[in-house]
């Protein structure tokens, strides 16, 4: 293990009601994100 203290920063954006999952893309592409992980319900 190392000895050097790290620190892992990450924005929080959190999407949901009707509509979330279309907006979602939009922003991914506006962010030009390459790899994500989104979580969802059957809702």
């Amino acid at each position: 293990m190392s000895d050097v203290l790290k620190q892992f920063v990450m924005p929080k954006t959190n999407l949901f009601g009707p509509g979330a999952i279309q907006e979602v893309g939009k922003r991914l592409n506006d962010l030009e994100v390459k790899k994500t992980l989104i979580v969802t319900d059957e809702g």
